[in-house]
């Protein structure tokens, strides 16, 4: 949070125009204990880009890495909820697959976070 306690995201888009967009990245924003879907209600038709990053809680809150092992959609994030709200509310036109973990070759795992996307309709 900031000095006052506000999240960045409300500071920043409490105070700019609502042509001013966001590119949250989901895991990012569970990982530091935000709510993505909570903002993207928030801030309505600003959340043309979407990073989507797989999240799961590990044992070790210190094992950062450990979070963003799971391909997306065998991972925490309740993805239709997520899809909802972009595709409903933040007018999501561009959905950005974001694996940062080496669980799996490059190339492998693009291809199964895009399988596990294409299975939930995307």
């Amino acid at each position: 949070g900031t000095p006052n306690g506000e999240a960045p995201w409300d500071t920043i888009f409490r105070n700019t125009q609502p042509s001013v967009i966001m590119q949250i990245d989901n895991g990012n924003a569970m990982m530091g204990g935000g709510k993505p879907i909570q903002i993207i209600m928030d801030y309505p038709g600003r959340a043309v880009t979407v990073h989507l990053k797989p999240y799961t809680q590990v044992a070790d809150p210190n094992d950062h890495e450990a979070a963003f092992r799971p391909i997306i959609g065998e991972d925490d994030v309740p993805w239709q909820d997520f899809f909802y709200a972009c595709e409903t509310v933040g007018g999501t036109e561009w959905y950005i697959v974001e694996y940062e973990s080496d669980a799996y070759p490059p190339l492998e795992a693009v291809k199964r976070c895009l399988d596990t996307l294409r299975a939930m309709g995307k």
